[in-house]
């Protein structure tokens, strides 16, 4: 208190002078730094003799402006005045004042030194901290990026909804639909640089990508007196324009007669023709006598079901088991050498590679769930899967259930519940927060999951999924499939799916962090931000404004009703 009085004498002349308190303790700091720099005439004012002396009154004030109690700890011991110490000699050695005085100005110099060093390499680690923060969000936020600059133009909800097989079309014309040479429609406008337009027969053609990311003709524009409109399916239906069709083939009578029938033949292949050769040939083309047509596809309807089969099971086969386990372990097995081998084998577990899991479930559910063909299917790999999320599900069960107040259970036994009604009936509810978090965490590692999957299910994309289903492809499968194509990666397609599978699984976090923080009753709840604060003040206005609009028709309505 003493000392705190003392300097609080050197700030009080500033104060005289009529500056704030921040401000008079700015001008002291500065004060104290000349006087550590070695300012003479700063000397008499603080009251030391020395540049020693004057260096430690610097530092002490320093310390005291910012309230650093180990500084002035540190120069409490090396300020002593040079009377305080006598000249002893005891034998040959002689160790005068001076020296006493030299040697703690040294003890303070090591002092200072090492303090400055610590400040240092303090500073270093609270850089590196933030610079290794700043580009882990960065590496983030770039992943984020690339996938929704890459994958947002396929990202759509034909996309999500769409079959991945697209629908064939097989067409042709009769022989008295010839197009007639003279015949010439107008070009549409605001056609792209892709795009070419065809004046015989009036359509526009356009470079795309197809489905399996090969290059794609698509016809993207039909007139309404187009002769296209006379091709017909093996049905005899006229073909409907309105979709966006690729071409899989066409083939054409360059010339014909009706009576000698056709004299020369053109073809149009996309995978040799782009948009303009294609309309070149199209120009000499009379009659199309065998088209071949392709609509939709690309979807990811059958992967998305088979993720979300794939999710509800896994998780109906490990929830039951790791909750029960880990009850067992934290609630009713007793610690020794047994209990302490199961959860070493469970840590074990968690760190095997996902592709040994694949080939277990091979081996060991596929022959169970396939009914002896020998094909995995949607059980096969839920049922891999659940071995691989039940330390996880074990791990955190546990960590909620061990968080839990000891007061609960002894509360609960207290009051005469046996140990399974306090189990389920104490235990269990507060810690489904912690429970829920586990779950999340499986249906991360479930939803993201290709490797095991690659033996336990397969990898075939199809439309239409059941638990039964051989040979199937979930989401993170078909992302490996649409890039492990040597000659045509799909990065397009395979980026849109991550780009579903981050909303899905965003989804989930905040649906199952804003549960668990309903259910938590003993994390003490954090102050609401100025935002909530005023929602929930625009909730309670509007509620209030509601509430007067009632009886104010309510009061409308009884005075009609008396005036009848």
């Amino acid at each position: 208190m003493n000392e705190s009085i003392s300097f609080q004498s050197y700030l009080d002349p500033f104060l005289e002078q009529g500056m704030k308190p921040s401000k008079a303790r700015r001008a002291l700091g500065k004060e104290a730094r000349r006087l550590f720099r070695g300012d003479a005439t700063l000397f008499a004012k603080y009251g030391v003799e020395d540049e020693a002396g004057a260096m430690r009154k610097a530092d002490k004030i320093i310390a005291w402006l910012g309230k650093d109690a180990l500084t002035l700890a540190e120069t409490d011991s090396t300020d002593v005045p040079l009377s305080s110490l006598t000249d002893t000699k005891e034998g040959d050695f002689e160790y005068t004042a001076e020296e006493k005085k030299e040697s703690l100005d040294r003890i303070f110099r090591e002092k200072r030194r090492n303090r400055q060093v610590r400040i240092v390499v303090d500073g270093i680690k609270n850089v590196m901290t933030y610079l290794f923060s700043f580009l882990s969000i960065l590496v983030l936020v770039g992943i984020v990026y690339y996938c929704v600059s890459t994958g947002g133009s396929t990202f759509s909800g034909e996309f999500i909804v769409g079959d991945d097989q697209p629908m064939q079309v097989s067409a042709s014309m009769d022989n008295d639909d010839a197009v007639s040479p003279d015949l010439s429609f107008e070009a549409p406008e605001g056609l792209s640089e892709e795009s070419a337009f065809s004046y015989r027969w009036g359509v526009v053609i356009e470079d795309s990508v197809g489905t399996n990311s090969e290059h794609a003709l698509t016809i993207t524009y039909v007139d309404p007196d187009s002769p296209f409109h006379e091709l017909r399916d093996d049905d005899d239906v006229p073909i409907d324009f309105t979709s966006n069709f690729n071409i899989s083939y066409l083939s054409a009578y360059t010339d014909f007669d009706a009576e000698a029938g056709g004299i020369q033949i053109g073809a149009i292949n996309p995978r040799t023709d782009d948009a303009a050769s294609a309309v070149s040939k199209l120009e000499g083309f009379q009659l199309i006598f065998d088209a071949g047509f392709e609509l939709g596809g690309g979807g990811i309807r059958g992967p998305l079901l088979a993720t979300l089969y794939l999710v509800l099971f896994a998780l109906l086969f490990s929830l039951p088991l790791g909750i029960g386990a880990a009850i067992y372990l934290s609630v009713y097995a007793k610690k020794n050498r047994l209990t302490n081998v199961i959860r070493t084998l469970i840590d074990m577990i968690s760190g095997i590679p996902s592709i040994i899991f694949g080939l277990a479930g091979a081996i060991i559910f596929i022959p169970i769930f396939s009914g002896g063909t020998g094909i995995g299917n949607i059980l096969s790999g839920a049922a891999t899967l659940a071995c691989m999320v039940l330390p996880t599900i074990i791990k955190n069960t546990e960590e909620a259930i061990y968080v839990l107040p000891p007061s609960l259970k002894s509360a609960s036994l207290a009051l005469g519940a046996s140990q399974t009604q306090t189990v389920f009936k104490v235990i269990l509810p507060n810690s489904i927060p912690g429970i829920l978090t586990g779950g999340l965490l499986a249906i991360g590692r479930i939803i993201g999951e290709s490797a095991a999957l690659i033996f336990a299910t397969g990898t075939a994309i199809k439309d239409v999924i059941t638990p039964t289903t051989g040979n199937v492809s979930t989401l993170a499968v078909y992302i490996w499939r649409s890039v492990s194509g040597v000659e045509n990666p799909n990065y397009q397609a395979a980026t849109a799916a991550a780009i579903l599978i981050l909303i899905v699984v965003l989804i989930l976090n905040v649906t199952v962090k804003l549960i668990a923080s309903k259910l938590d009753k003993f994390t003490p709840k954090p102050p609401k931000s100025w935002v909530r604060r005023l929602f929930d003040r625009m909730v309670r206005n509007w509620r209030a404004k509601k509430e007067v609009r009632k009886e104010l028709l309510q009061e409308t309505n009884g005075g009609s009703n008396h005036g009848q």
